[in-house]
């Protein structure tokens, strides 16, 4: 899995100018025209992983607000694939997130995020007053490392961590990847 992800990171940095669209300056310089995370762009992503609980699958939209800024909705589910005794876990979340691009290299990027969650978790075969089906809310907390693979599509590896007020379940991480193709 790390000569993969190694692999990827060393990719993105190759090819990270070679489809940057260029236009000479004024002063005979040459000048990056930046074409992505501009006000306007929108793009869905379809991601998968691994979180503290299990495995997940996700989907969200997202629109650019202002350079460098965006907003992200969506939702997705989590379960964990083996029983532990005769319990089943399993969640459908939704988010509703604010980001910001901290680092722009044409077709690399690092992106910040935080926002909201809700969540509605589900046991099966467990029953105590501790821990019952039903709704948490809290935080999310974090970033993303994303590079174009094509113009219009780019690829997500993605950590974050949810910070549930109602601590039954108790604070949640996730690591995946995704990818987002522009609308």
């Amino acid at each position: 899995m790390r000569k993969i992800v190694f692999c990827l990171v060393v990719l993105s940095f190759v090819s990270g100018e070679v489809d940057a669209q260029l236009r000479k300056s004024a002063g005979g310089g040459r000048q990056r025209l930046k074409v992505r995370h501009v006000q306007g762009a929108k793009g869905f992503e379809l991601g998968a992983g691994i979180s503290g609980y299990g495995i997940y699958g996700a989907g969200y939209f997202s629109e650019f607000f202002k350079d460098n800024l965006y907003y992200k909705v969506g939702a997705g589910y989590e379960f964990r694939p083996v029983a532990v005794g005769d319990t089943r876990y399993s969640s459908a979340f939704a988010d509703g997130l604010i980001g910001i691009t901290v680092l722009d290299k044409g077709s690399v990027f690092v992106n910040g995020f935080a926002g909201g969650t809700v969540a509605y978790d589900m046991l099966d075969g467990l029953v105590t007053d501790k821990k019952t089906n039903g709704v948490g809310y809290g935080a999310v907390l974090g970033g993303e490392f994303e590079f174009y693979v094509a113009n219009g599509i780019s690829f997500l590896l993605v950590g974050s961590q949810r910070f549930i007020f109602s601590k039954e379940f108790g604070d949640r991480y996730y690591f995946g990847g995704a990818f987002r193709f522009k609308l």
